[in-house]
């Protein structure tokens, strides 16, 4: 399978060109694209507005930021922010076709 990554010369893509060239299958390439991209979406905001994104209260009562969430299935990519079961940000899914040549 060809996946099209398009590496604009910063350290993110260049990073997120490592996990999926050592990804064993399809799905896993596009599952740590995608993880990637959520959680450096994050670092950004976090330190931007210098306050946690999105902010969730934690077990012990203190405020966190929820953790991204990926789910890669034959023919979508779900991402999330929080729970899988109440999700603080639900992203709109990405067709799998659009971005890779063949079967994840």
């Amino acid at each position: 399978m060809d996946i099209r990554l398009v590496d604009a010369g910063y350290g993110t893509a260049s990073c997120t060109a490592l996990l999926v060239a050592d990804a064993p299958d399809a799905a896993s390439a596009i599952s740590h694209a995608a993880y990637d991209t959520l959680d450096t979406l994050q670092d950004y905001l976090c330190e931007y507005t210098t306050e946690l994104w999105p902010a969730v209260d934690s077990v012990n009562g203190k405020r966190t930021a929820a953790n991204p969430s990926v789910e890669v299935s034959a023919d979508r990519v779900r991402m999330w922010f929080g729970d899988r079961e109440q999700p603080l940000i639900v992203l709109e899914d990405l067709i799998v076709s659009d971005y890779c040549l063949g079967d994840p």
